[in-house]
């Protein structure tokens, strides 16, 4: 009866280990729900899309007007190919968003939090998927930009990326839309509703800090100076914003470690 016992377990231990829910494993799980969804794909293409084509509509209007410089000592090829990442910041804070908020509607959060009880790294591996697919997506999308802009603008416009800070900004801008994408997503996870969610972040990107900085109370105007848009600053030119590059993409950074703080106290603490 011993021997059997014994038997039966050693057979079964491998099954038990082979169905374990690990951190990979959630990875995976999560990169399976995003890229089989066409949301995905039409965010992604769009965002694409608006980045290529700002880049290509600034650099033909910066030809067609002969302008040599924006006032600053960086060529205008490197500032043209970032032009189209405010625009396309939109999209990608809805998709993530979305990525949260459609498993709230949809009731599938239960399911996905069922499969991993204890929630966080269910979480955690929703970011960390998004983020990675939107750097990797925005990062293509930026280069392809740059050498657009490069093969539009004349010779006396164009930047390499040898350039001082041209390298730094196009891979700033695909960083700086990752983060976002994780900030979306921690929202997404508090408010657990995609409108709510959407809403709530394009006021504190876009809308907020355009009327605090119109306000005329200084304290006021230094409120709106620490508002997530402050993350810009890692894919503009250095000196043209009021904080430094990596200050303001700090200041993006711990609203999103903030925000995902929150975000696993209540995910652990609420019912699906």
């Amino acid at each position: 009866m011993s021997t059997e016992t014994l038997s039966r377990t050693a057979a079964t231990t491998p099954k038990a280990e082979r169905y374990k829910v690990t951190f990979p494993r959630l990875v995976k799980s999560e990169i399976i729900k995003l890229t089989t969804v066409r949301s995905t794909i039409w965010s992604l293409a769009v965002m694409v899309f608006i980045v290529l084509g700002f880049a290509a509509l600034m650099s033909f209007a910066l030809r067609s007007q002969d302008i040599s410089d924006f006032g600053s000592e960086l060529p205008l090829g490197a500032s043209v190919a970032t032009f189209g990442i405010s625009f396309g910041q939109l999209v990608i804070v809805v998709l993530g968003v979305i990525s949260i908020g459609s498993e709230y509607s949809t009731g599938m959060i239960r399911s996905t939090l069922s499969a991993a009880p204890a929630r966080i790294p269910a979480l955690l591996a929703k970011m960390l998927v998004i983020a990675i697919v939107s750097f990797v997506v925005s990062l293509v999308a930026l280069f392809a930009a740059f050498f657009l802009a490069q093969a539009i603008l004349p010779s006396t416009q164009t930047a390499s990326l040898g350039d001082p800070q041209v390298l730094r900004m196009i891979v700033g801008g695909a960083l700086f839309l990752a983060v976002m994408a994780m900030f979306a997503v921690a929202v997404g996870a508090i408010v657990r509703n995609t409108a709510a969610g959407i809403s709530i972040i394009v006021g504190l990107v876009l809308i907020l800090p355009g009327i605090l900085v119109s306000i005329p109370w200084e304290w006021v105007k230094t409120i709106g100076r620490y508002l997530p848009d402050s993350g810009m600053t890692v894919f503009s030119e250095a000196g043209t914003m009021y904080h430094d590059v990596w200050t303001g993409f700090g200041i993006l950074v711990i609203w999103t470690v903030v925000a995902t703080v929150i975000a696993s106290v209540l995910i652990k603490r609420r019912d699906a």
